[in-house]
């Protein structure tokens, strides 16, 4: 079997990472060949190729109709671009702490920035508490490999995050479910700062989705945000959110 090609490499003052192609698969790695923090099929760009990633696209089910979206963490912009491409209307806003990202997210990824679309260069913790602008979800993914700064675990974080909600808003954050306390500990917080919270883990990878509400969740109320759903999501994608588990 052909080794995978190198596009990219660089340590930077936040990352050290490279990118690497094997047939139509681009990947951020970080560290190299360790983490993979973005994986796209070039022939099909706009789904990402990582569960977790893909499975975010779910946050439609507990808000069909978002105007505005908020993510933390670039890494190659699979995630945002993904509701770029399938919600025609919604207005992006990314926070990435290392310039270098969004370069690499740009040239290797398909990303883009545009009127709909737009990066911040900034620690997330920071905007978080100093940016007015609501927005209806949010998505928090900034790691650095598998970890993640204190500032983005804490509960003063996640209580920012929801003052920054429109009524309705759902925020969500990707956990790793390996580190069994720290995951509990995460559970722990959210269902500290939120009234609801509804977990779902991955099917073949060590991450979950964890969707956040002030709202109460229900099976009911999921079913019923389903049928208002224009987003092309798979019946059988949809449906599995279902067994999910409300903490």
């Amino acid at each position: 079997m052909a080794e995978k090609e190198v596009l990219f490499k660089k340590k930077t003052g936040f990352n050290n990472m490279s990118v690497t192609r094997d047939g139509n698969l681009v990947t951020l790695w970080a560290p190299p060949g360790k983490i993979k923090q973005t994986t796209v099929d070039i022939a099909n760009p706009t789904l990402p190729g990582l569960e977790y990633a893909s499975n975010c696209i779910l946050s439609l089910v507990f808000h069909p109709n978002p105007g505005s979206l908020l993510v933390l963490g670039l890494g190659g912009g699979a995630v945002p671009m993904m509701f770029y491409h399938i919600c025609k209307n919604i207005r992006i806003d990314v926070v990435e702490i290392d310039p270098v990202i969004q370069e690499v997210a740009k040239k290797y990824f398909n990303f883009i920035t545009d009127s709909r679309a737009a990066v911040h260069i900034d620690d997330a913790s920071r905007f978080i508490q100093k940016n007015g602008q609501k927005y209806d979800i949010i998505i928090m993914d900034a790691f650095i490999g598998q970890k993640q700064h204190r500032s983005l675990t804490a509960e003063e974080f996640f209580l920012a995050a929801r003052e920054r909600l429109n009524p309705g808003g759902l925020f969500v954050t990707n956990l790793m479910t390996r580190y069994t306390t720290r995951f509990e500990k995460m559970k722990s917080r959210l269902g500290s700062v939120f009234n609801s919270l509804w977990i779902f883990p991955g099917e073949i990878s060590a991450n979950a989705l964890a969707f956040a509400k002030n709202e109460k969740i229900t099976k009911a109320y999921l079913l019923k945000n389903m049928k208002q759903l224009q987003a092309p999501i798979p019946r059988e994608l949809r449906m599995k959110i279902l067994a999910g588990k409300i903490k």
